[in-house]
């Protein structure tokens, strides 16, 4: 059986026309201008690991995740009141029911069980019997693990501790690089760790008459910091699942879906969707400060891999209340087109309706965010090296403006994968693994 390409298809004869473009635009941008040096490839890894690890698991993110369904479950007064009336072993079962729930895995410790076993083991969880009090009696024993103790339902990665760069290979081999998220959770031994905010995830859903572009989910994770002044201080990073699905590739394509009237891109949703988080933040804290007596200093941080990168520079630009920006293998379309070089006094008649004035997002006060490696950054984005977008988009350390101004882009790139495919490289557990393996200094 033979195939020929039809030359009635005009796109199947620019598509190299384009690569080609694209290439050229590749070699003569500096991106990132050269790759990290071992010092500081080290320090990038322990800036990002942690926010590489929560990119990667919004990928895990679905309509029906354990949070969601723990949510329900233990905001329901019906529930609670059946399990009550139902006496100990369901009380029991319940218990048990919330401390599985809450696991980002199966394989993972939850957020307030200590035990974590070694690499090469797994957790086993067992009911030893009832208390006077009424409550499960629980045992947690560490064991070898066993190809059983994987987890079919966990596509993305898996929750081990990876030994060698081996590990964090994604081949059809080995297509689920090892991504330790239990050591990055808040625990009693680990007050500054990682948790998962469930009641502010956001997961849309297709809406009426407009052209909806499926696939936005967006996780809220928050920890507590440390800061010089002892100030009460809080991060939360909002978390943009990237391309999972047709919708996302569309929404890749902002600057045509940006004046087609009919079309709700990720963008858009985005936008409407984070302006209702941060206050959602803001509402918390308001209470919370005045229940406590304190004054918490808030920092956002916008967090997004491939799409979601895009769809985290866009939200800082138009929300000043985020602090910084984290992005990796990030899409080159991120919504900037929706802001104009003019001033409003300049330009008064927009084109285009949401467009906004650059002027305006400069001249924003902010709040900083210290807590990096570049103090005067806004933007941070690592790219692995030789990864597809890298040869389309780029990125220079720079304002985002260049000589007219607007935030500072902090660009790195880092080759873990060491020439690898340019498409398998733009993978976010193979990155966040790598990263990993670089901060425990696995490999240099």
């Amino acid at each position: 059986m033979s195939c020929s390409l039809r030359p009635s298809r005009p796109g199947l004869r620019l598509a190299p026309i384009v690569f080609a473009l694209a290439l050229l635009q590749a070699l003569s941008a500096s991106a990132a201008d050269l790759l990290l040096t071992s010092e500081q490839r080290k320090a990038a890894a322990d800036f990002y690991w942690e926010y590489a690890f929560l990119a990667t698991d919004a990928y895990n993110s679905g309509y029906n995740r354990n949070d969601k369904i723990l949510m329900l479950t233990t905001m329901s007064s019906w529930l609670r009141e059946r399990v009550e009336q139902a006496g100990p072993d369901a009380q029991a079962r319940y218990a048990e029911f919330q401390r599985t729930a809450s696991r980002p895995s199966a394989s993972a410790a939850s957020a307030d069980d200590e035990t974590v076993c070694a690499t090469g083991q797994a957790l086993t969880v067992t009911q030893s019997g009832v208390s006077e009090q009424g409550t499960a009696v629980v045992e947690r024993q560490c064991r070898p693990r066993t190809d059983a103790d994987e987890e079919p339902t966990n596509p993305v990665y898996s929750n081990r501790e990876p030994v060698s760069m081996d590990d964090c290979q994604y081949t059809a081999d080995h297509p689920r690089p090892h991504v330790p998220m239990n050591l990055i959770l808040r625990t009693a031994a680990r007050p500054g760790g990682w948790e998962r905010v469930p009641e502010m995830r956001i997961a849309q859903q297709p809406m009426g008459w407009t052209l909806f572009v499926p696939g936005l989910l967006i996780d809220v994770w928050r920890r507590t910091r440390a800061e010089p002044d002892q100030a009460h201080s809080v991060e939360y990073a909002i978390v943009f699942r990237g391309t999972a699905d047709g919708g996302g590739w569309l929404s890749d394509l902002r600057p045509i879906t940006a004046v087609t009237p009919l079309v709700w891109d990720q963008y858009r949703q985005a936008r409407n969707a984070v302006r209702d988080v941060i206050a959602e933040i803001r509402q918390l804290h308001e209470v919370g400060d005045r229940l406590l007596g304190q004054q918490t200093r808030v920092h956002i941080t916008a967090v997004g891999h491939s799409l979601g990168g895009g769809l985290a520079r866009y939200v800082y630009l138009r929300n000043p209340e985020i602090s910084r920006v984290v992005g990796f293998n990030s899409s080159p379309v991120d919504g900037e087109s929706a802001f104009s070089p003019y001033t409003a006094a300049e330009r008064p008649e927009e084109p285009v309706s949401g467009v906004r004035a650059r002027a305006d997002v400069m001249t924003r006060e902010r709040r900083a965010d210290p807590h990096s490696f570049d103090a005067d950054a806004a933007f941070f984005m690592l790219h692995e090296e030789g990864e597809f977008l890298s040869y389309i988009g780029g990125c220079t350390t720079s304002n985002l403006w260049g000589d007219e101004g607007g935030p500072k882009v902090h660009c790195d790139a880092i080759d873990l994968t060491r020439k690898g495919n340019p498409f398998r490289q733009h993978n976010m557990a193979q990155l966040a693994c790598g990263l990993y393996a670089l901060h425990r200094g696995i490999v240099k």
